[in-house]
């Protein structure tokens, strides 16, 4: 697996493409029984499509931070149901 390297200039689009492959990742670990593996790339893919919903609202990127519930928050959606969790 390649390392990615995140450009300043990159548009929401090519974040959201990076989500779906770690996405796809997941899901072929999962198969794999490699569940702690396939929740991390979940994680990753959650967190990039955050990335990219932030860059698209402020034409900023989001800080270099893993907290989904920070970025979430930052994306716009604190008062989601699913934020509760």
């Amino acid at each position: 697996m390649c390392v990615s390297v995140i450009s300043h200039n990159m548009k929401p689009e090519e974040w959201l493409e990076r989500a779906e492959k770690r996405m796809a990742a997941a899901e072929v670990l999962f198969s794999d029984g490699l569940f702690e593996d396939c929740l991390f790339m979940a994680h990753q893919a959650v967190e990039v499509t955050l990335k990219a919903v932030i860059l698209h609202k402020t034409k900023k990127l989001a800080p270099r931070v893993h907290s989904l519930q920070l970025l979430a928050k930052l994306a716009g959606f604190e008062n989601h149901p699913l934020s509760l969790i």
